[in-house]
């Protein structure tokens, strides 16, 4: 499998993404997570793949690094929010296979519940 770090436009990416994120974004935390990016800078890309149907990228993880990212360019879209640091793998050829993908890197997540972890294989 390729991964290929790059900036993906915040605009190139599917809007749709978040139907498949194991979270609901109306989180807690959010503004933690923005003040972190703001003065760290972003620690851990997301993960994305081109989808050749739609001619967007859909995010596999990181929603929520997402949903900051956004946010700090609404807040301020001159202070370079409006591409976000990803790591682009090769298009999934299932369904299946983007769900095992998306699942094997939010494993990976400290706190990801229970709860997450069954609404991500059951959708």
């Amino acid at each position: 499998m390729n991964r290929n770090l790059e900036d993906i436009p915040l605009n190139k990416i599917c809007s749709e993404s978040s139907s498949g994120s194991p979270r609901e974004f109306i989180e807690n935390n959010i503004d933690d997570l923005k003040e972190n990016i703001r003065s760290l800078g972003l620690v851990q890309p997301i993960t994305v793949y081109y989808h050749s149907t739609t001619n967007c990228y859909e995010v596999l993880s990181g929603y929520r690094r997402l949903e900051a990212y956004v946010a700090l360019n609404e807040e301020n879209p001159n202070d370079g929010y409006d591409a976000i640091p990803s790591i682009v793998v090769d298009e999934p050829e299932t369904a299946d296979s983007r769900k095992a993908m998306s699942l094997a890197e939010n494993l990976s997540r400290v706190n990801l519940s229970a709860d997450d972890l069954v609404k991500q294989v059951s959708d």
